[in-house]
């Protein structure tokens, strides 16, 4: 009995050291597959990338329009020079009214447009052409039904679904894209912005929503003797 009983607790613990055996080797296995798999998805991040960059970067790491602005090997013609004063402007004011850093919102990050299939962002400024660079950048994409930006309706290009902007990406991808690709802003002379803005948003019928909104806050505040009805509808 005594060996019989011998016999039974060396063969369980046998089977014990067996089990737990078979369970460490198949948590090594499994650990071994995630990492290779882990490595691999990396790789091909990082492959990716490469080639992301190579499309659309010479071998001093700008984009080909990038080299041909910044390019010192020609002779600027008289509108590049007039281009670079404007730029100088630009960057002159941004820095007078910009006193501190801070970090973009997602509200920043919807004026910015991203074209990756040519590695672009292009800031809109309202009332500066942006709906026909709107419709472009549409074009450029690839990703809608029209050829001929002329032919796409005004309202669709404002349609936010149609474009992709900058808050659509992970942190990674933004800057990634606010690094490598190339950015362009158009802006205007600030008085015509304004009385582009008044005559497209006051003086035409369709733009009710504008009066309502916007209107009867100006016309309370500025005019003298205003109508009922100029302060009821703008």
């Amino acid at each position: 009995m005594l060996c019989e009983w011998l016999q039974r607790k060396v063969k369980g613990a046998s089977m014990r050291r067996t089990t737990v055996c078979r369970m460490i080797l198949f948590t090594c296995l499994l650990s071994c597959t995630l990492v290779i798999v882990y490595f691999q998805s990396t790789l091909q991040s990082v492959e990716k990338a490469k080639l992301h960059r190579h499309r659309f970067h010479s071998k001093s790491g700008r984009s080909p329009l990038q080299a041909l602005y910044d390019s010192d090997q020609f002779e600027h013609s008289p509108l590049q020079l007039i281009q670079q004063k404007r730029r100088s402007l630009l960057n002159n004011v941004c820095k007078m009214y910009t006193r501190k850093r801070r970090v973009l919102t997602t509200e920043d990050l919807k004026h910015l447009i991203v074209d990756d299939n040519h590695g672009l962002l292009y800031c809109y400024v309202p009332k500066v052409a942006c709906t026909n660079w709107k419709r472009v950048m549409m074009i450029l994409s690839g990703q809608n039904k029209y050829s001929d930006p002329l032919k796409i309706p005004a309202n669709e290009a404002h349609i936010s679904s149609n474009l992709k902007t900058l808050s659509d990406y992970s942190t990674n991808e933004i800057n990634y894209r606010l690094r490598n690709y190339l950015k362009f802003i158009f802006v205007r002379e600030p008085f015509e912005r304004l009385v582009s803005a008044y005559r497209n948003k006051f003086t035409r019928k369709y733009n009710t929503a504008f009066h309502k909104r916007y209107g009867t806050k100006i016309v309370k505040r500025h005019r003298r003797n205003p109508t009922s009805e100029a302060l009821e509808k703008g």
